[in-house]
């Protein structure tokens, strides 16, 4: 799970991996901006379709970039599933239970379908990004748009302690089924209970290790000089401007769709 976020960029076999960084973070916008600013199953699938494209023309990892797909799966889930049980409208079937009644509603299942397509979009493109941005080329981005080195290499940081976290929770998951603690053969309800005794160690490791990286950090000195040097350099070239310009285009055209009740 470590190698899950940014190893493809570190091996740059794709042309995708040797965009500026600014490039890729105006496409994540982008695609925010289409995902929040309608419900649309039309836009929203142009949009899917549009990231799947973009993934085969990249030659991206379609496993490694399409896996977490599958931990989001369970809040897709209980989203569509509360919607069709909550919204009075569109009722198709309803049953007593105990005394009391459960309604399905076609509308809320579509509503449903629609907010589990944007949080589908949403997941993709940030996965997309942090595949294919080299941490250390992100960093020297954030410093050449005037942001000071400490917060850059900050967010640029939290990207290698994800991939490190999730490893440990893989450790943490593996140790307690050996002791008999398997969350994967309960009810899927239930499994959102058990997953708290996995998310006390995971929490005291990920405050052991970040302390342990402050003090690395302190022990170096770290930003006590302002003027900082880099191994890496990034360059923005025609493809970077064509490629800002149709990702911000296409989201005001939406935004504005959107703004005016067309969509």
């Amino acid at each position: 799970m470590a190698r899950l976020l940014y190893t493809f960029a570190l091996e740059g076999r794709s042309w995708v991996t040797r965009l500026h960084p600014m490039t890729m973070a105006t496409l994540v916008l982008s695609v925010a901006i289409v995902a929040f600013s309608t419900l649309h199953l039309g836009v929203l699938g142009a949009t899917l379709l549009v990231l799947l494209l973009f993934m085969v023309v990249g030659r991206l990892p379609t496993r490694t970039t399409l896996a977490p797909m599958v931990l989001i799966l369970p809040l897709c889930f209980f989203i569509t599933l509360i919607q069709t049980l909550a919204r009075p409208e569109g009722i198709v079937a309803s049953w007593n239970l105990l005394g009391r009644e459960i309604t399905i509603s076609a509308v809320g299942f579509i509503l449903g379908l629609r907010i589990t397509l944007r949080v589908v979009l949403l997941a993709m493109i940030l996965t997309i990004f942090f595949t294919v941005v080299h941490p250390a080329k992100f960093t020297k981005a954030l410093c050449d748009l005037r942001v000071p080195f400490k917060y850059a290499y900050s967010f640029t940081l939290a990207l290698r302690f994800l991939p490190l976290m999730l490893e440990e929770l893989a450790t943490i998951k593996n140790a307690q089924q050996s002791r008999g603690y398997d969350i994967d053969q309960v009810n899927p309800f239930l499994r959102v209970f058990r997953i708290f005794p996995l998310m006390v160690p995971l929490v005291l490791i990920a405050l052991r290790r970040a302390s342990t990286i402050a003090l690395a950090l302190d022990l170096r000195a770290f930003d006590a000089r302002p003027d900082r040097t880099f191994f890496v350099d990034v360059n923005r070239g025609p493809l970077d401007l064509g490629l800002r310009a149709v990702g911000l285009s296409a989201a005001a055209v939406v935004l504005i769709a959107a703004i005016a009740g067309w969509l």
